[in-house]
């Protein structure tokens, strides 16, 4: 079996999380091959244990001043930018290593793909929406944002979402 891991590259949370679940992995199915698309130091961490890894992904850092995140609609605009590239970009690497399941840790980029051709997508997320945005024009991206969101979740086959709560349609 062929997995493809794609993991958000903010911060090494959503990294370790995936590590463990591929070296359950590893040990379950032990002829799988299996690859990781990253970033930044989440890249790193799985090269340091010889994964087959494809450094794409860049975290859009964003701006707190006083614990509060300000200047949305910039973020939301850099955000979109940075996803449409890296959307492209991940399609290459899923039609090259044609993988029989992809794992997504909160990276929207590869859903896409998956979806045309037909991979069965399970995406790992604590994050259904947002609602942080305080002026008419972040909220208007907000809401944009949120749909594509909505819209993207609903193209996965499952959805984990490490929280407390009751599981509803494919979503546990």
């Amino acid at each position: 079996m062929k997995i493809l891991f794609a993991v958000n590259p903010g911060g090494l949370g959503h990294a370790t999380r995936c590590l463990a679940i591929i070296e359950l992995l590893k040990k379950k199915l032990r002829r799988s091959q299996i690859e990781v698309i990253s970033g930044n130091s989440s890249a790193e961490l799985f090269q340091a244990r010889d994964y087959s890894v494809h450094d794409l992904y860049r975290f859009v850092p964003y701006t707190i001043i006083k614990g509060k995140m300000r200047f949305h609609s910039i973020w939301f605009l850099r955000y979109s930018l940075r996803y449409m590239k890296e959307k492209e970009a991940a399609q290459k690497i899923v039609e090259q290593f044609k993988p029989d399941l992809i794992i997504s840790d909160q990276d929207l980029a590869i859903i896409p793909s998956a979806s045309e051709l037909r991979i069965p997508i399970i995406y790992m997320t604590d994050v259904l929406g947002v609602a942080f945005a305080k002026n008419p024009i972040s909220r208007l991206w907000e809401n944009y944002l949120n749909n594509s969101l909505t819209n993207l979740i609903n193209i996965c086959d499952l959805v984990l979402m490490p929280v407390e709560g009751k599981s509803k349609g494919k979503i546990s």
